[in-house]
């Protein structure tokens, strides 16, 4: 494949893995203490050994992990923060997410422009996951801690609303993002 399109392929396909697998990996009822970093470190692992692995069937193996990992993740952290946090501080999660993928592309155009090679896309973003592991891993007696941070106790968090899932499909704006789904993944 060309410099930039056949790393790229597989990392989408990894984070569909790791969403559709993220369920099965991390059980709502089993402490999260170390699946929290592993996590994190099990993205950063696999991202830095696509740079290195000498053969297409290793980059698969490692897709796998790397998917794992990220739908851990994000599963993870969105379950976290839903059920401590406000609606708030989940919609600040998602702009942190959005700066992120906003930079990702710029990583990785000034690796394929000024270095020439894809590789240093994928080591950037691995060292980020690996930081993030550790920075979990130094804060761990924080996310012990049950709604010590919550803003407002007042306040209504994500899991305290209990909608009916007919209600919700007899919702306009449910089926208007289920279509808008089916083209993005379609497009893709």
């Amino acid at each position: 494949a060309a410099p930039g399109r056949g790393p790229r392929r597989r990392q989408d396909r990894r984070g569909d893995a790791g969403l559709t697998a993220a369920p099965v990996s991390t059980p709502p009822q089993r402490p999260r203490r170390l699946s929290r970093r592993a996590r994190d470190a099990l993205t950063g692992l696999a991202l830095i050994g696509y740079t290195i692995v000498p053969a297409w069937w290793m980059m698969v193996l490692l897709g796998v992990f790397a998917g794992l990992g990220a739908g851990a993740i994000d599963a993870g952290l969105n379950t976290y923060v839903a059920s401590h946090f406000s609606e708030g501080i989940m919609q600040w999660l998602h702009a942190c997410w959005g700066i992120g993928i906003t930079i990702g592309p710029i990583i990785m155009t000034l690796g394929l422009t000024n270095l020439n090679t894809w590789r240093f896309g994928y080591r950037v973003v691995g060292v980020f996951q690996l930081v993030l592991a550790v920075g979990f891993a130094l804060t761990l007696r924080m996310w012990s801690q049950n709604g010590a941070f919550a803003a407002n106790e007042g306040e209504k968090r994500l899991t305290d609303y209990k909608t009916p899932m007919g209600e919700t499909l007899r919702q306009p704006r449910v089926w208007l993002s289920v279509l808008l789904f089916v083209l993005y993944v379609g497009a893709e």
